[in-house]
């Protein structure tokens, strides 16, 4: 049996532990303290993440730099845990292989949206960013204005509740995508007229080679991203591990 798969069933058996009210909180140190299984307790968090390219991740080598991962690496050292990585391809991957008991955390500026908070444990916010305009690249805009008549693409990782503020959406006709490329594919062929993506997925879009140009939405929300957690009792000390170094994190960011 490999490494991960082994992982794979302890957590599993805690899981199953949690739920029967049968186990017992053990710290990395190994104290047992109260009557739920902790999630640091085998020394190892293992972290989901996307490759943005950017300032939050981008992996190097077999290393993954940015504000994530310096945020995931102070939280393991502080609760004497190694910090192990896998990788995922799309959001809704990165959610999927939590779901699945694969992953402990899931980072990948993931927004702050009810239908994750719903059913998972999150983090405070450790950024925000716009939403951006995908457009052809022969138009210069970073309005909706002008859109009413055509389908609009929507990122299905914006929250509807953010979307349905904007000003003019209720007018458009609106197809919802799963997949920022697929939703660039889509532009390009003139199935719809525009779309409406996070920052991560425009960048990721024009570096694909996409010919269309992107610009943050005019009055554009400030969205908060969060790492995302299974929503169970033993991962609550994570959380609160998580939590603190967000904050040193940010309040590095104001010295």
């Amino acid at each position: 049996m490999t490494e991960q798969r082994k992982r794979n069933s302890i957590r599993a058996a805690r899981l199953l532990l949690s739920l029967l009210g049968a186990a017992f909180l053990t710290g990395c140190g190994g104290a047992d303290t109260e009557e739920v299984q902790d999630a640091l307790s085998d020394g190892v968090i293992t972290v989901g993440i996307l490759d943005g390219e950017d300032a939050y991740a981008t992996k190097t080598g077999d290393v993954y730099v940015g504000i994530e991962p310096e945020i995931l690496e102070e939280a393991g050292a502080s609760s004497g845990c190694t910090v192990t990585y896998r990788a995922a391809a799309s959001s809704a991957e990165l959610m999927a292989l939590l779901d699945s008991g694969e992953i402990e955390v899931a980072a990948g500026r993931l927004t702050e949206q009810e239908s994750y908070t719903a059913t998972h444990l999150s983090t405070r916010n450790y950024g925000k960013s716009g939403l951006y305009l995908l457009v052809p690249k022969h138009l210069y805009t970073d309005s909706l204005a002008g859109f009413s008549e055509g389908n609009i693409g929507i990122s299905g990782s914006i929250p509807e509740a953010i979307l349905s503020g904007l000003p003019g959406m209720e007018a458009l006709q609106q197809a919802v995508y799963d997949d920022a490329a697929a939703l660039a594919a889509d532009l390009e062929g003139g199935v719809i007229k525009a779309g409406i993506v996070t920052e991560r997925e425009a960048l990721s879009v024009l570096r694909s080679g996409a010919s269309l140009r992107a610009a943050e939405l005019r009055n554009s929300p400030r969205l908060p991203e969060v790492f995302y957690l299974p929503n169970t009792a033993e991962y609550t000390t994570l959380r609160s591990e998580l939590n603190t170094a967000i904050n040193s994190y940010l309040n590095r960011q104001e010295e």
